[in-house]
């Protein structure tokens, strides 16, 4: 937990909080008569472990899936949050001190080793010397620091609706009184791994959109995909797959790296070969009978 301050917009600001104060095991009853630290499932699969923890009139319970045969951690944080003025972060300590990576649209960038604040969309990733990573992976968490090595996810901030600074005027009116913004119960869900640089792009859409399983009752004469979509090069990843206006299915991949890659694009039993140039986005159509690498972006 960190002191922070009214303004929602951080007018000025390059890193969210100062004085930080780490929480405690919860010696509190929330939890009823759960010990702050509890083994909930150990089988084959996995272990998980549930902590409760307690600062200031907030409370968090972190829960960790330590899986037995998987190089990853998923991490889920159930926060109550009951702070004015504070901001709540993550900590993640590490020795990868050459590089703080973020994803963005369609690429990736170097972001800031001096606590700044940083945005990144589905993953962050702090890197060595070589071509392997240390990455977080997350679900709607846009804000990350680095500093001395340690990675940090910002979470909440006890900010007012509005309190933008004019000159020498107060924040907020003192004789009423005022709603504050994130309040009450939040969840943050986050996976943590070492992977190889290229297989970031793949690793964060598996985590943030899983395998899922729908009723379907096609009808008529219109084109099925019969077997499975492969591509045999972890780091090109199938973004989007949709029916076009005229009635082909549209593939599209990108490769998430900065280097030139080669793939094969298999569907039911043709397969195309594709060379990506860095960060490049392809579309690849297929309508029943023939797979072709499209020179525009169709709809």
């Amino acid at each position: 937990m960190y002191e922070d301050i009214a303004d929602p917009w951080g007018w000025g600001l390059k890193k969210v909080g100062e004085n930080p104060k780490p929480f405690s095991l919860s010696q509190n009853e929330l939890f009823g008569d759960l010990r702050s630290v509890n083994v909930t499932e150990d089988g084959e699969i996995l272990t998980e472990v549930e902590c409760y923890f307690e600062c200031g009139q907030s409370f968090v319970k972190l829960a960790y899936k330590i899986y037995k045969d998987l190089p990853y951690v998923d991490v889920n944080a159930y926060v109550l949050w009951n702070e004015r003025e504070k901001a709540l972060k993550l900590k993640i300590p590490t020795t990868q001190k050459s590089a703080f990576l973020g994803q963005t649209a369609f690429g990736m960038e170097r972001l800031s080793l001096n606590g700044d604040e940083c945005v990144a969309h589905r993953f962050v990733a702090m890197q060595g010397d070589d071509e392997r990573v240390l990455a977080v992976y997350n679900k709607g968490t846009y804000s990350f620091a680095n500093e001395d090595g340690a990675a940090y996810a910002t979470l909440l901030r006890g900010v007012a609706y509005c309190a933008h600074p004019i000159d020498d005027r107060p924040l907020l009116p003192w004789e009423r009184f005022v709603p504050y913004v994130e309040q009450g119960k939040h969840e943050f869900s986050f996976r943590m791994g070492v992977c190889e640089l290229k297989e970031l792009e793949k690793n964060a859409e598996e985590f943030c959109a899983p395998t899922f399983a729908v009723n379907a009752y096609p009808h008529g004469k219109e084109t099925q995909l019969q077997g499975a979509v492969e591509l045999n090069n972890a780091n090109i990843a199938l973004k989007a797959l949709k029916k076009s206006k005229d009635g082909r299915f549209l593939f599209r991949l990108i490769n998430n790296y900065d280097k030139e890659q080669k793939c094969v694009l298999q569907v039911q039993n043709m397969g195309k070969a594709l060379r990506f140039t860095p960060y490049e986005v392809k579309t690849v159509s297929f309508d029943g009978e023939v797979l072709r690498e499209e020179s525009e972006m169709l709809i």
